[in-house]
């Protein structure tokens, strides 16, 4: 229950960031068509959405060997896939520090 919770609070945020920056276009959009805008502040709502665009939020586990980060890792992000990712039984571990990584436009 708690891990669905937590996954669906980084999909909310995504779509925050989303709307976000739709909110910010249309800004600009509302700025030129009042002719209240200049190279100055163009220059800065556009640096402010290549921000938004590049963020991206970093999750890390962090304990002492064999305290169950991957079984966390496994039971928060891949538990309705119904298989483990992670190596996380007994005689199987994450011995090195491991990058998972996410991007809706990376392929799979």
């Amino acid at each position: 229950m708690a891990e669905a919770k937590l996954a669906h609070q980084f999909v909310v945020y995504s779509e925050w960031r989303t709307a976000l920056v739709g909110s910010i276009c249309d800004y600009r959009s509302w700025l030129n068509e009042q002719e209240l805008s200049d190279a100055q502040i163009d220059w800065r709502i556009t640096h402010l959405l290549e921000r938004l665009r590049e963020d991206k939020l970093i999750v890390a586990f962090v304990a002492e060997f064999s305290r169950g980060k991957s079984e966390l890792i496994n039971a928060i992000f891949f538990a309705d896939y119904g298989q483990r990712l992670l190596p996380s039984s007994v005689g199987r571990t994450t011995m090195c520090p491991t990058e998972l990584l996410y991007g809706s436009t990376k392929p799979t």
